[in-house]
């Protein structure tokens, strides 16, 4: 079985490594082509929940199944980081415009510093 096909699977493993890592500051995650669903997006939240000192947040997921709910799990942990670069990939996901209003919402009521934002999405 390919990882793409079990990424959700994978993914709490990955989350337990992860969350041990005590000075992580960045976090590149590259998911895209999966099947990252929303219930893959809860451990990246864990991830994110358990690695207050990232800083620089990139997370790819072009092409994958996760929808306003997902991202939710994610934007909530998302604000409690001190950001200061946040890169978003949204492209052919089943994100709608609710699912991008809780990202900004989240970006807005945290403690960022950030130097640079990009976040991509396509219809």
């Amino acid at each position: 079985m390919c990882i793409r096909d079990s990424i959700n699977e994978g993914l709490p493993n990955l989350a337990k490594v992860l969350t041990k890592v005590t000075s992580m500051a960045q976090l590149i995650l590259d998911l895209n082509s999966t099947s990252l669903n929303d219930v893959g997006c809860m451990e990246v939240a864990q991830i994110l929940r358990y690695s207050p000192t990232i800083v620089c947040f990139c997370l790819a997921m072009f092409s994958s199944n996760i929808t306003d709910v997902g991202i939710s799990f994610i934007a909530s942990e998302m604000g409690f980081l001190k950001l200061e670069a946040i890169i978003l990939n949204f492209c052919n996901t089943r994100i709608t415009d609710e699912g991008v209003l809780r990202v900004s919402k989240s970006l807005r009521s945290s403690n960022l510093r950030l130097t640079f934002i990009m976040i991509t999405f396509t219809e």
